[in-house]
């Protein structure tokens, strides 16, 4: 029997520091150690924007890394 692969998408589970406070015109989020922020008007939308934020920033950081290595091969 061939073995085989199941390729499925997981969500990693990192505790990352981040800050949120109320200003005048709604909530801001960071994540100081990566230089991320994001304004929102509710608490709940900071909190799902900066997940959101960290997500696109890892998707990126892992992008460019692909693309080095596939750089170096050739």
């Amino acid at each position: 029997m061939q073995p085989h692969s199941v390729k499925l998408g997981v969500r990693p589970c990192l505790l990352l520091e981040c800050k949120f406070w109320l200003e005048d015109d709604g909530w801001i989020a960071t994540i100081e150690l990566l230089g991320l922020t994001v304004h929102a008007p509710s608490f709940e939308a900071a909190k799902n924007d900066i997940e959101l934020a960290l997500g696109k920033h890892i998707e990126l950081l892992l992008g460019e890394r692909v693309a080095g290595d596939r750089e170096r091969a050739a």
